[in-house]
């Protein structure tokens, strides 16, 4: 790893160390956990809802200006000749990188880059090896059912005749393949989506090493094209993890009969290997949106449909979340959407991403590295928790928060700036629906959950603890207006993680605090987990757990 000196925005300096450390290990993957939810409509929701504190708003009146859309499907090919970390410290090496993303290059999730040589013709006769040298800097191994690596490269060959999907696999190499089947090709990219028996490759960084390849003996006497193939899986990249810098290859030797030292790119092709869905973000003009007359859609406005294969979003600019606040996002939808079996279905994915470490590079400005990118069900991407995406059709103009209630909470990014993403994903059948139309993105303070067909602002609750600081017990006191059944405080570190749960009977005299005329509660934490071990001293976050859903998060501090 290089020597690269880090620095927090802010002074959460273990907190950062975390992040990235988890980020290098490849544990922050919204690929795994993914679980999707069906809208659930509410008859008769409310057309509009008083919002506290808004923080951010966007109603696309004034354009798209300020986002980004990007078509995941279609990055273009990223393979080109390059003196970084070249072979042999001098000349040129293949690489297969986006040279623009910072500091050193690198590249981004759900790619399928491939790089072809020209023809070549083989001999005849012999053993017919591939020689080649490599060099590895993409993400580390990890499992997930029966896949047991993430990001991924391998060799193929075909004959000059066929198309890339008829290559064959080689899999007679030294060094052996370290992954049986690669998340990236094999689910991701759907050479196989059950992980058996698997597409195989290297995974995770090497320094450069001499590579050899057996060539099948049916290919002798053929002309033939042999591929280099890297695939991305749709988390932890170069934009997470700066020191995924991507693949080098040099020194390429095809039998004897053909060999290049990437001095000179004449005859080799390279390509993205994804279906193509298209970017379909734009502003319509519709006079029944919730703030006209303009909202966005995502679909072809010639067409009035989405397209298959689609990996589309769209990205805000950085919002500065305030501290100490209940942080809650919302916006106006209409969905029409092809359901089925997740993931062989269309879906919408709502994420979030933070600041999770600045680079000082002098004399040039700061380098900003972002978390990943995490559903909004798990802003903090804890992978023990569920990433929740979402799907239905929405036939009229309502709040997220009606269809898809309790997936909205950001309340664990306070004091941190973060980005936004919408996106639309669709499966490789043709679509028969509109897609996908928002409106009135907003962050604010309140969030509303429902009790049938009621909406209840559940930022009436009123929470706090004291003392805070405190060492080494609390009292986490609290006033709602409902008496639900199923009440908990549940207390997490900065990390995301559940550090304990405290339960809470209302109807209990030791928890109820008589004398305010209001109903008011409290609880006592001691500064122990769940196995009644003492915790750190570090800041904490208690949230406020009723009637299922979570209506309230405070921070507090533990001193030692």
């Amino acid at each position: 790893m290089h020597n690269i000196s880090i620095m927090k925005v802010d002074t959460k300096l273990k907190k950062l160390l975390l992040i990235i450390s988890l980020l290098s290990a490849g544990l922050l993957l919204f690929a795994e956990n993914v679980i999707i939810v069906q809208a659930e409509p509410i008859e008769n929701s409310q057309s509009t809802k008083s919002r506290e504190n808004v923080i951010f708003l966007e109603d696309f009146e004034d354009g798209i200006d300020l986002w980004t859309t990007t078509d995941t499907t279609d990055p273009g090919s990223f393979w080109n000749t390059s003196t970084f970390n070249a072979f042999g410290g001098t000349g040129k090496s293949w690489r297969m990188a986006d040279e623009d993303i910072s500091p050193n290059g690198g590249y981004e999730d759900s790619w399928y880059q491939v790089l072809d040589t020209p023809e070549i013709t083989l001999p005849s006769s012999g053993n017919l090896t591939i020689i080649f040298d490599q060099y590895r800097a993409i993400e580390e191994l990890g499992s997930n059912g029966e896949f047991d690596g993430w990001d991924g490269f391998n060799i193929r060959i075909r004959n000059a005749d066929q198309d890339y999907s008829e290559a064959e696999i080689l899999t007679d190499c030294t060094p052996a393949y370290n992954s049986t089947s690669l998340y990236s090709f094999g689910y991701e990219h759907n050479e196989d989506p059950d992980g058996i028996p698997g597409i195989p490759g290297w995974g995770g960084s090497t320094d450069w090493i001499s590579t050899t390849i057996s060539i099948p003996a049916s290919y002798l006497g053929n002309n033939v094209i042999v591929s280099f193939a890297f695939a991305s899986d749709p988390n932890t990249s170069t934009g997470s993890n700066p020191e995924l810098t991507g693949l080098f290859i040099d020194n390429i030797d095809v039998a004897g009969v053909f060999t290049n030292d990437a001095e000179d790119e004449t005859g080799f092709i390279g390509f993205s290997n994804t279906a193509k869905g298209g970017d379909l973000w734009h502003v319509l003009e519709d006079p029944s949106a919730p703030s006209p007359l303009y909202a966005l859609g995502c679909f072809d406005f010639e067409t009035s449909l989405y397209n298959p294969n689609m990996h589309n979003y769209i990205s805000s600019e950085n919002v500065i979340m305030p501290a100490e606040s209940n942080i809650y996002f919302d916006m106006k939808i209409k969905t029409e959407l092809d359901e089925n079996s997740f993931p062989d279905c269309d879906y919408f994915s709502v994420e979030v991403r933070y600041i999770a470490a600045v680079y000082p590079n002098p004399p040039n400005p700061p380098i900003i590295i972002w978390s990943n990118w995490n559903s909004i069900s798990n802003p903090l991407g804890d992978p023990e928790l569920e990433n929740i995406v979402f799907t239905g059709s929405v036939s009229n103009w309502s709040y997220f928060s009606d269809n898809w209630s309790g997936y909205n909470d950001l309340s664990l990014l306070a004091d941190e700036t973060i980005q936004l993403r919408i996106g639309l994903h669709s499966n490789d059948d043709d679509p028969d629906g509109f897609g996908l139309m928002i409106d009135d993105i907003t962050l604010s303070d309140s969030v509303y959950t429902h009790v049938g067909n009621e909406v209840v602002p559940t930022s009436n609750v009123k929470m706090y603890n004291y003392p805070n600081p405190f060492n080494p017990t609390t009292t986490i006191c609290f006033e709602t207006t409902n008496e639900y059944e199923n009440t908990q405080i549940e207390i997490y570190n900065l990390k995301g993680q559940k550090v304990n749960t405290l339960s809470v009977i209302l109807s209990d005299v030791q928890h109820r605090i008589e004398g305010t005329g209001k109903r008011t509660y409290s609880v006592v934490w001691n500064g122990t987990d769940q196995n009644n071990k003492p915790v750190s001293s570090g800041i904490y976050l208690y949230k406020l757990k009723a009637g299922g859903r979570y209506t309230s998060t405070k921070k507090m501090i533990l001193l030692k």
